[in-house]
């Protein structure tokens, strides 16, 4: 990758890479945590051990963008102790929320509000888990120093 000039990847980490220390020597900038579900049981056997290997992306990462939302978000806040974190949510406050959200088949609508303005989304992915990979990707772009004009157009 170095070869061809790239600078910049997105990955996504899993919880068993996370334990098995196979990412143990990667420098993160960001990590997005979006939710905490029953995915991974088989390998973890519980919530608080799924939910403890995901922190480790945080201690890891220079910045953080969680969702609050999801109680685990607390967890990951803690992880993240001292870090740049944007927090982004539906039902809470958040840096970064969104709001007067439609879901139909077609994907979904709602507006962000992000330092006190409110920008229009438009997504051709249907459900609400869309709208809080949205929320994570646009902070990370925020931590990039994308603008966010050009991060919503994306």
């Amino acid at each position: 990758m170095l070869k061809e000039g790239v600078t910049d990847t997105i990955m996504e980490v899993s919880s068993h890479s996370l334990s098995l220390k196979r990412v143990a020597y990667c420098n993160f900038e960001t990590a997005i945590f979006t939710n905490l579900t029953q995915d991974h049981l088989d390998y973890h056997k519980t919530m608080q051990n799924y939910m403890e290997a995901k922190g480790i992306l945080f201690e890891m990462a220079k910045n953080a963008v969680i969702n609050i939302d999801d109680e685990a978000g607390k967890y990951m806040i803690e992880k993240a102790r001292g870090k740049n974190i944007l927090t982004t949510g539906i039902n809470n406050k958040a840096d970064i929320t969104a709001k007067n959200i439609e879901i139909s088949a077609d994907g979904v609508v709602f507006n962000m509000e992000y330092l006190g303005k409110i920008y229009p989304v438009s997504l051709n992915i249907p459900g609400k888990f869309s709208i809080y990979n949205a929320l994570g990707a646009i902070g990370a772009c925020i931590f990039m120093g994308i603008d966010i004009k050009d991060i919503l157009e994306g």
